[in-house]
């Protein structure tokens, strides 16, 4: 038997994260079906479960983090750079009530819109909304891609991206770490700035 390789724990821990992503999205689905069908006990119940499932994913986010920062520590595995990005949030945004976001890509393209939320749209529009989906994301305890708007937060959280919606009720930090996770799942090469 070989030695497993850090890339073989990243693998699965992608596998398991995708699989509990996967798993909240139908016990929404499943949630929307017993709310139009008036079964509100059942519903409920189905809400009680996907607040578990909410809880298992931050914690296997929290273990993907620690295991990436392990990892490249050892150097076995190459992360995406986040060069030029202050490590000490006050430095990012001083004395400013609202912060934007700037996404440098490569071929010195960038996307940078009049507000955060803006710039995480035109991101997922760059990077192609149905990749994105793909990647089963759980953003606030509740998937990032939705076909509808979810009742759970304010509507007007949720912005329309081609077929699709993303939901942007989230300080800048966090979206700037949504965007560093789907460039690191797509393999894509992106410099985020807080401004």
């Amino acid at each position: 038997m070989t030695k497993p390789s850090p890339t073989d724990a990243t693998t699965k821990l992608d596998a398991a994260r995708k699989a509990v992503g996967d798993h909240i999205i139908d016990v929404f689905a499943w949630r929307s079906s017993l709310l139009q069908d008036g079964q509100e006990i059942a519903a409920k119940s189905a809400w009680a479960h996907i607040n578990e499932l909410r809880d298992i994913s931050d914690k296997l986010d929290a273990l993907v983090g620690s295991w990436c920062n392990l990892v490249s520590e050892s150097d076995s595995i190459v992360v995406p750079p986040t060069k030029g990005v202050p490590s000490n949030p006050s430095q990012r945004a001083p004395n400013r009530q609202t912060t934007r976001l700037r996404i440098e890509l490569p071929n010195n393209h960038v996307i940078q819109g009049d507000t955060a939320a803006a710039t995480l749209v035109e991101f997922v529009r760059w990077v192609g909304v149905e990749r994105v989906k793909s990647l089963n994301l759980i953003v606030d305890r509740q998937p990032f891609v939705s076909r509808l708007p979810l009742q759970n937060h304010c509507e007007s959280s949720w912005k329309p991206v081609g077929d699709y919606y993303i939901e942007t009720h989230s300080d800048t930090n966090k979206k700037r770490r949504t965007i560093l996770k789907i460039a690191g799942r797509l393999n894509l090469i992106v410099n985020v700035l807080v401004i």
